[in-house]
C-alpha cells in the first residue's frame, strides 16, 4: 500500500506532527505483531496520549468496512452526514451542523483529536468495571 509521505519543502511548522507519527507507525508492518505493536503501542499511548488497545480495534473495524454506513466507526459521528438518509434523521443541533457540514468540517477536526482521547478513557473506563 501506498502511504503519502511528507513534503519536505514545506516548512516543519507547516506538518502534522501526528499525521507524521501516525504514519510512521503504519509503516512499522502489522499491528498486532512486533516490531510493528511496539511502536504502535509507544507512539500511540506516550507520544499521542490515545490507547493503543482502543484504536487498534478501532482501526481494525474500520479497515474492515471502510466508509460503509453503520460499520465503519471512523464515519459515526452525530455533528457530519455521509448519507442523504443520515442527514434527515438528524435534529436540532446535529441537524444544524449537518446543514452547514461544508463549512464546519475542517473547524471541528482539531476536537476529534480530543474525542479520540475521551474514547480512550471511556474505553479504558469500560474495561475496569468488567473486570
Amino acid at each position: 500500500m501506498n502511504h503519502p509521505r511528507p513534503n519536505p519543502a514545506r516548512p516543519p511548522a507547516a506538518r502534522d506532527p501526528y499525521g507524521e507519527l501516525k504514519q510512521r507507525m503504519k509503516d512499522t508492518g502489522p499491528l498486532d505483531k512486533a516490531p510493528g505493536f511496539i511502536v504502535g503501542l509507544v507512539h500511540t499511548t506516550l507520544l499521542i496520549g490515545m490507547g493503543y488497545g482502543w484504536w487498534l480495534d478501532k482501526h481494525n473495524a474500520h479497515h474492515a468496512n471502510p466508509n460503509g454506513i453503520d460499520l465503519d466507526p471512523d464515519i459515526d459521528l452525530p455533528v457530519l452526514a455521509f448519507s442523504e438518509e443520515d442527514a434527515l434523521s438528524k435534529r436540532g443541533f446535529e441537524r444544524f451542523m449537518v446543514k452547514h457540514q461544508r463549512t464546519t468540517f475542517f473547524p471541528l477536526l482539531p476536537l476529534q483529536a480530543i474525542h479520540l482521547r475521551v474514547e480512550t478513557v471511556k474505553f479504558l473506563l469500560r474495561s475496569r468495571r468488567r473486570r
